[in-house]
């Protein structure tokens, strides 16, 4: 009888240190959540899958002389794309559209292709895209006819990334509004580093130019560049905010603002053309969406602020504002195979 007693007074001596080791212990097996849960909600144990349509207002403007701004559009309402996202690896592919809404033997018809890169982290998050169009008409212009000047040959390429870096991390996600595999909770904003770079080729056998338009004009010795190069690389720091509203739905805006180095090399015939352009920029983003425990649909937009730059009697420049619509749905990948372990 005595052994027992003794035996359990030791057990309660020695139980408050084992309430204090046994949490030391299970920090070493289990990992602590890298934000705030009060916060956010992890959805990226799910495959998050998404049907999306891509709106490009894309304009390719060029300004030979100063006076006769000539604006190029592809002539495609909309793109249809398909996108994919697990853990921090995100995919996207996004094609022309079956529907044309505009007349294609008035303004030509546009080839398109768009491939996004998702790599997103907590704290970091890298956005990188690889984009093609071919087929182009000059929305600004007609002939006597009533016409677009067309120029089906006109291929526009550009692959470029941004990066960001989240300083409130632990309460604010960036995921929740772009990749929807977390779960904004509260409302919550950060200030955001961003830097970003982006390469793009005009190519275009006969000219940037339609030989109609420079007949028409009366413009034969302007420079009509056949190969063009745009590079940029900017530094924006700005501040995101995701407003929380009936628990599940969210409203988001972020703005950037810093400076960007553009360098534009253009050649034709053998004339070589080179600047170097410094620019302030300011960035705008904007999305409203529904982020449910299974489905999820939304809307953004994404103005890039490319700034016109100046660059004497061969100026142009590109911009490339994106509206995007999707709905989409998440489900365990991995959920069979569990069940059979």
């Amino acid at each position: 009888m005595r052994s027992i007693s003794r035996t359990l007074l030791l057990l309660m001596l020695l139980s408050p240190l084992c309430h204090y080791a046994l949490p030391a212990a299970n920090d070493s097996v289990t990992k602590t959540p890298a934000f705030d849960t009060a916060y956010i909600a992890d959805y990226k144990d799910l495959l998050s899958m998404r049907l999306y349509f891509l709106i490009q207002d894309t304009r390719f403007v060029i300004d030979p002389d100063g006076s006769a701004k000539i604006t190029y559009k592809p002539n495609i309402p909309f793109k249809v794309g398909i996108a994919g996202f697990y853990k921090w690896f995100g995919l996207g592919l996004a094609i022309g559209s079956p529907i044309h809404f505009e007349d294609e033997d008035q303004k030509g018809k546009t080839e398109a292709f768009d491939l996004r890169l998702n790599l997103y982290t907590n704290v970091f998050a890298v956005e990188g895209y690889l984009h093609s169009l071919k087929g182009f008409y000059t929305s600004n212009y007609v002939d006597s006819y009533g016409n677009n000047y067309t120029n089906p040959n006109l291929r526009i390429t550009s692959i470029g990334a941004n990066g960001y870096y989240i300083l409130n991390h632990k309460r604010y996600s960036l995921r929740s509004v772009f990749i929807q595999n977390e779960w904004q909770k509260k409302s919550a904003g950060s200030l955001i580093g961003r830097i970003g770079f982006n390469v793009s080729k005009m190519d275009a056998d006969s000219g940037y130019i339609p030989s109609g338009w420079i007949e028409d004009f009366g413009n034969d010795s302007m420079v009509n560049y056949t190969a063009a190069t745009l590079v940029s690389f900017s530094l924006a720091p700005g501040y995101g905010y995701n407003l929380v509203f009936l628990k599940r739905c969210y409203l988001h805006a972020g703005v950037f603002a810093g400076g960007q180095y553009n360098y534009m090399a253009g050649s034709s015939a053998g004339l070589e053309d080179q600047h170097h352009i410094i620019a302030l920029i300011v960035n705008l983003r904007g999305a409203v969406g529904y982020v449910g425990r299974k489905f999820h649909v939304g809307f953004s937009a994404i103005l890039p602020g490319f700034q016109p730059f100046a660059s004497g009697s061969s100026n142009f420049f590109w911009d490339t504002p994106q509206y995007r619509l999707w709905a989409g749905t998440r489900f365990d990948l991995f959920k069979k195979k569990n069940k059979k372990k």
